[in-house]
């Protein structure tokens, strides 16, 4: 690499290393403001997004396949650590680790729906407690065109390492409210003049295919075992169903949600 002040790391017991692999907890995320992501490919969507970096470590090897991404990192202001294999084990949670990496400050998230920034109607997760679950949402949302993502309460961290890299980038490519009341959250969209669609079985649920959409309408989609909560079905102005063949297991949240969005977002997608 060109020009880079890079210090070497070789012990696991390192306060570096520690500090780092501390991120795994979610009390250290909010206590530092601070979270980990994996892989090149993380490491190029953070520096795309202008996520400020703090620390980069690196293994021998990926200095030499990724020195572009390196070098930008660096003039961005953030350090740079080799780190030897051994210690990279300690940091890494994959099996096939490419050797990078990216500490980075968290970016805002906003606490009220209607101070959250983009257009269109939310896609909002009620008690969604599987992170890749989360991941695997926010991408296919941002990848069908929603800019706006609700939590409620009881969700999976979006800073946690599984989200994220489930997320691939698509994290840093919507605007995220998390919330404290859904309920109240609800209330004001409504307000605002958005439809909330709740994804729930019940005799009175549409079949998704007869709802005619308008931007602005949002969707709800609830915890992989119970299902949206009765509190947040209340607020909800209609129930809606995928239909499925019989005598087949429900989708998964994920694979729910990707065709709810797909059927929101087709007549807005450009």
């Amino acid at each position: 690499m060109k020009n880079i002040r890079c210090d070497r790391i070789t012990s696991r017991k390192n306060p570096k290393i520690i500090s780092a692999c501390a991120l795994s907890d979610k009390k250290v995320r909010d206590l530092t403001g601070l979270f980990a992501a994996e892989g090149i490919k993380l490491l190029r969507e953070i520096l795309y997004e202008n996520i400020k970096i703090t620390d980069i470590y690196h293994t021998k090897s990926a200095a030499v396949k990724f020195s572009e991404e390196l070098e930008k990192a660096d003039m961005s202001g953030a350090n740079i650590y080799e780190v030897s294999d051994e210690v990279y084990d300690k940091l890494s949670e994959e099996k096939n680790p490419e050797g990078v990496f990216t500490v980075a400050k968290k970016f805002p998230v906003y606490p009220h729906a209607v101070q959250t920034p983009g257009n269109g109607g939310f896609v909002i997760l009620d008690s969604i407690q599987n992170p890749l679950n989360i991941g695997a949402i926010i991408r296919a949302a941002a990848a069908l065109g929603v800019e706006k993502i609700l939590l409620g309460e009881g969700c999976a961290d979006i800073f946690g390492r599984k989200t994220v890299r489930a997320a691939m980038g698509a994290l840093f490519k919507v605007n995220i409210c998390v919330c404290s009341d859904i309920c109240e959250e609800l209330g004001q969209l409504k307000k605002s003049g958005s439809r909330i669609f709740a994804s729930a079985l019940g005799a009175e649920s549409t079949d998704i295919r007869n709802i005619k959409f308008s931007p602005d309408d949002c969707i709800v989609i609830g915890n992989e075992g119970s299902g949206i909560s009765e509190k947040v079905l209340c607020v909800c102005d209609k129930k809606i169903i995928i239909p499925m063949q019989q005598n087949t297991e429900s989708l998964n949240a994920a694979s729910a949600a990707s065709i709810l969005i797909w059927e929101k977002q087709k007549g807005v997608i450009e």
